[in-house]
């Protein structure tokens, strides 16, 4: 299973990017359908096992997101 994190703005998108990359933690952007959300569009892509440290380090970042969506 993956989780997608959704974002109101692309800025917020490439930022939790950079941050996850600064982290080790693996995972990429990718085109998140509308029909899971109206956000932006583009999501951050990596393993459910990353939910709480990416959460934690969005939170820590003042990285702001709209969803945490696992597919």
């Amino acid at each position: 299973m993956n989780l997608y994190i959704s974002f109101h703005t692309s800025a917020e998108a490439m930022a939790t990017e950079k941050v996850a990359m600064l982290n080790n933690i693996t995972g990429k952007l990718v085109p998140l359908p509308r029909r899971i959300s109206a956000s932006c569009g583009i999501a951050f892509e990596t393993d459910t096992s990353n939910r709480a440290t990416m959460q934690k380090l969005l939170d820590d970042n003042k990285i702001e997101w709209d969803e945490f969506i696992e597919i």
